[in-house]
């Protein structure tokens, strides 16, 4: 079974199942460039940020929108990370 044809024929499972292979990528992606400073997930339908150092979090209907927020965090208050 090709996902891509799902996709086209817009069968719901297939395509619940691109949207979450690529909300996992995106949320790779993040964690890739913020491990150390935050702990990334997904829950609820939202992306979840949670900062290492005193555990608050921020929240977002994007891994974009997330990204903004966390680099808008981090530059007001930057949080340490291992080897600094």
């Amino acid at each position: 079974m090709s996902c891509v044809r799902c996709v086209l024929w817009r069968n719901l499972t297939c395509v619940d199942d691109y949207e979450a292979t690529q909300r996992d990528h995106e949320i790779a992606d993040l964690a890739w460039h913020w491990d150390g400073a935050y702990r990334i997930s997904w829950a609820d339908g939202r992306f979840i940020a949670q900062r290492t150092d005193n555990r608050e979090t921020l929240t977002a209907d994007s891994a974009m929108e997330l990204r903004r927020k966390m680099g808008d965090d981090y530059s007001a208050n930057p949080i340490p990370r291992d080897g600094q």
